[in-house]
């Protein structure tokens, strides 16, 4: 019997649900696996139900995320259905809200960064149905362990070649109201450059000519560690998410690092709505950032949302003009969604408390409509986003997905 399995939840819903291999899970393996626990990752991502088999383990973990939480548990009754005393952990942003109402599904729930609050769980070094995680030394993370997962079943593709995700740093110290800092927390810490040039030249040596996705929330922040990137000589190819508030020279050393789609969360066009997010960038900020990395040779691919508190329809028509100014290449826009952990969570009227409708998008477009404010009510939401659905038509298909 295994000591563990760590089991990635599958969500049918989405057109495509077997793109790319779980990071958190594949950062846990390889923590316990340094510590010298025998440990599978489970991805049932893209296996019908009628051929999913639980292999026997001492403990099975479970990452939980919001929207296919109900699918979590249900999973995870399957497993203990199978396999008597079996003892469950969940992690995760969905238990790092809401700990104490997951404690009452699973044996044990993780809040915050989990490689080390794992760890101990299973040294036997914490006990309780709530475990509370602690950063690690950012450097001493390990890399990734390809060989727990079946790199070649995923189907993401840049740039036309295989892409890996990579993060070279965790947390966040800006206060948006739609976006929950958990597990990452809300102090940036960069890993080495050395360490990140390090997992890019394995990750080449073992799968040949990829492009990368970077995934840090904040990757084009820190001037410095940008150029010690560039100066280190660095030849790939890959994307990142950008913030519109970054600093006089970030964009020339993204364009000689080799990015090529700057994905900017603009968010709003208007800077009432800005400002009520505190998203602390402006609406000249957004335009002036897209025409920017533009110039320098990066597509840019601009992130919207709709309906958050403080819209009306004067906002969203300020939000269609600034697209129409600035002239990203793709938009990609959804619904607002209140997620536990926000702190729009608990500025909002919450309609529908059954978590499987708290989704961006699935299959043909569909998206989750959840809550309304006095101002704004669900069905004045559901128009908006339908009259910027039809604007958004023209932005549709333009540039490579990331």
């Amino acid at each position: 019997m295994m000591d563990i399995c760590l089991v990635k939840t599958p969500v049918p819903e989405l057109q495509e649900d077997r793109l790319d291999p779980p990071m958190g899970l594949l950062y846990l393996g390889s923590m316990l696996i340094q510590h010298g626990y025998d440990v599978q990752i489970l991805d049932l991502s893209g296996i019908p139900e009628s051929d999913w088999v639980f292999p026997e383990a001492t403990w099975y973990g479970f990452s939980t995320y919001t929207a296919s939480y109900n699918r979590t548990v249900r999973i995870k009754r399957l497993v203990e259905a199978q396999q008597k005393g079996v003892i469950t952990i969940a992690g995760g942003p969905h238990a790092s809200a809401l700990p104490f109402q997951v404690a009452l599904d699973f044996d044990h729930a993780i809040v915050g960064e989990g490689e080390l609050a794992l760890l101990k769980l299973l040294d036997g070094e914490v006990i309780g149905p709530v475990i509370f995680g602690e950063p690690l030394p950012i450097d001493a993370i390990p890399i990734p362990e390809y060989s727990l997962v079946d790199v070649a079943s995923y189907g993401r593709e840049y740039l036309g070649k295989p892409s890996f995700q990579l993060f070279t740093s965790r947390g966040c110290p800006y206060n948006c109201g739609f976006c929950s800092k958990l597990p990452g927390g809300d102090k940036l810490r960069s890993r080495s450059v050395r360490c990140v040039l390090h997992e890019i030249d394995r990750i080449r040596t073992e799968y040949g000519d990829v492009s990368f996705r970077i995934k840090d929330d904040l990757f084009a922040s820190n001037l410095d560690w940008l150029r010690q990137f560039r100066d280190s000589g660095v030849d790939i190819e890959y994307s990142c998410n950008v913030r519109a508030s970054y600093k006089p020279g970030i964009s020339d050393y993204l364009a000689e690092t080799g990015c090529k789609t700057a994905c900017m969360g603009l968010e709003s066009g208007s800077n009432k709505v800005l400002d009520r997010m505190k998203k602390g960038t402006t609406r000249e900020q957004n335009i002036s950032a897209v025409k920017d990395l533009q110039g320098k040779g990066i597509q840019v691919l601009a992130w919207i949302i709709v309906g958050y508190p403080g819209e009306t329809q004067e906002t969203l028509y300020e939000t269609i003009s600034m697209l129409e100014e600035a002239q990203p290449d793709l938009v990609r826009a959804y619904p607002l969604i209140p997620y536990p952990g926000t702190r729009v969570y608990d500025e909002v009227e919450i309609l529908d408390e059954d978590w499987d409708h708290y989704f961006y998008i699935h299959g043909n477009d569909e998206h989750g409509f959840v809550y309304q404010t006095p101002e704004l009510p669900r069905g004045e939401i559901q128009a908006m986003w339908a009259t910027l659905s039809r604007f958004l038509t023209k932005f549709r298909n333009r540039v490579e997905g990331s």
